[in-house]
């Protein structure tokens, strides 16, 4: 319960970062998802928590993206994590990674999951985004307009 306890403790100082936007609150978020972690090294959610904030509101992104690949190793099932890494991916401009991690997202998990649906439509997307161009064809002029 001590884990849980200070979770929530780190939820209200992110939830004061939020309401402020005041960076430290941020920073004292981390440090309490961090701590339930160690804590409680089974409580995934709070080192999930942790490594979102990180890149999220505090711009960490090789630490975060560093934590959520470590977490998919521990708990490979979170389907979650690879979800965010693909997200973070996505984010720093590494269309076809993030493209490979939704579709690892979606060959693993199932249709019932919360990020489904949004998976499935930033595969379209970056697809899009990432074919080649086709050639635009012009209507062939008519001979008989001036």
């Amino acid at each position: 319960w001590l884990s849980y306890f200070v979770y929530q403790w780190g939820g209200l100082h992110r939830y004061i970062g939020h309401s402020n936007n005041i960076r430290r609150e941020y920073e004292r978020a981390a440090h309490y998802f961090l701590l339930a972690y160690r804590i409680d090294p089974s409580f995934t959610r709070a080192r999930l928590d942790w490594a979102n904030l990180l890149w999220r509101e505090l711009q960490q992104y090789d630490a975060a993206l560093h934590s959520l690949m470590q977490l998919r190793q521990q708990e490979p099932a979170l389907y979650a994590a690879q979800f965010n890494i693909a997200m973070l991916l996505l984010e720093q401009g590494q269309y076809e990674k993030a493209l490979q991690a939704f579709e690892l997202y979606l060959s693993e998990a199932t249709p019932d999951e919360d990020d489904w649906e949004s998976a499935v439509r930033q595969v379209a997307l970056l697809e899009n985004l990432l074919s080649p161009p086709t050639a635009v064809s012009t209507p062939p002029s008519n001979p008989n307009q001036p």
